[in-house]
């Protein structure tokens, strides 16, 4: 997974976590080659904080890093989001 494909769907993500009001805070930092991504839980426990890179030696771990990140805002939500 590229690093923009990986930023639309962590702004998708985002987006859905705000407007159905789930108890778990997505930020998002881009830059030109790289992303962050920072979720927080109500009680501002950091549950997730990773670097998405656009090395192409990295694109699996990215992939993995989606999957992780998917797998908390389910399990901290009892959600099952699209995607």
């Amino acid at each position: 997974m590229r690093t923009i494909e990986a930023l639309k769907e962590a702004q998708r993500l985002q987006t859905e976590c705000v407007v159905h009001k789930l108890p778990i805070y997505i930020t998002i930092t881009a830059m030109s080659d790289q992303m962050v991504v920072f979720v927080q839980d109500d009680e501002h426990e950091i549950l997730f904080n990773e670097i998405f890179s656009d090395d192409p030696l990295l694109y699996g771990r990215n992939d993995r890093y989606y999957k992780e990140l998917l797998q908390i805002i389910s399990r901290c939500t009892d959600v099952s989001l699209a995607g």
